[in-house]
């Protein structure tokens, strides 16, 4: 089952036919057919108003995991109860500091709700979660998904990492070759590498380091 049809099978438990919800949540009509059908990938805000409105479980509609309404065991599609963990999600834009050092801070807009069973571990305090924009990491990351972090301006390792540029934050892969230099990569080939000369690296563009991958339309 994907997000759309996860959306329609939330609408039709509260009730609603597809015209009656759609001005409910003061949505055009054709706007919500196509998230219906899984043509247009839905924001963070529109989730977050669904779940204000009719507690609708955002985990559910993410993930396919938990139950359609929060608090509603009759809902339930998991024979256990789906505990959660709430992790901080970020605005893709981010602000700077000035000064000799430039120092960028985030800003949390919501919270992420994932259902445990989702980690091996506990993610831990410090974790952050962001919604990607965009191709550029595809088949990795898709569109719409998810990625937890953590927070630091350091770079550990070629991996992934959140990067600010232009005072937004982007997924991008990061390696240094041998000669020293960095790599910022797109995983999606059309998208070209920027490289930073050994002599001239500054990391204070990183933000974080990706911890794990919350795809938007599997589960």
């Amino acid at each position: 089952m994907n997000f759309g049809e996860r959306l329609i099978k939330a609408r039709e438990y509260l009730g609603f036919n597809q015209s009656k919800f759609a001005e409910k949540i003061e949505l055009a009509a054709q706007s919500l057919a196509r998230y219906e059908k899984n043509k247009t990938k839905p924001s963070m805000e529109f989730i977050t108003k669904l779940t204000d409105m009719f507690s609708i479980d955002s985990n559910w509609l993410l993930t396919g995991r938990g139950k359609i309404l929060l608090n509603d065991e009759k809902s339930s599609n998991n024979p256990s109860n789906c505990e959660l963990y709430k992790i901080p999600l970020l605005n893709q834009k981010v602000s700077a500091g000035h000064g000799e050092t430039t120092v960028y801070k985030v800003k949390p807009i919501d919270e992420l709700s994932l259902c445990k069973n989702l980690f091996k571990t506990a993610p831990g305090k410090d974790i952050l979660s962001i919604q990607v924009k965009g191709d550029s990491m595809e088949p990795t990351i898709e569109d719409g998904s998810f990625v937890l972090f953590q927070e630091s301006h350091k770079f550990d390792g070629d991996d992934l990492y959140i990067i600010v540029k232009d005072s937004e934050l982007f997924v991008k892969r990061l390696y240094i070759d041998m000669d020293g230099a960095l790599h910022i990569k797109s995983d999606n080939t059309k998208y070209p590498e920027h490289i930073i000369d050994k002599d001239s690296q500054e990391y204070n563009f990183i933000i974080g380091k990706v911890k794990q991958i919350i795809p938007l339309f599997k589960g």
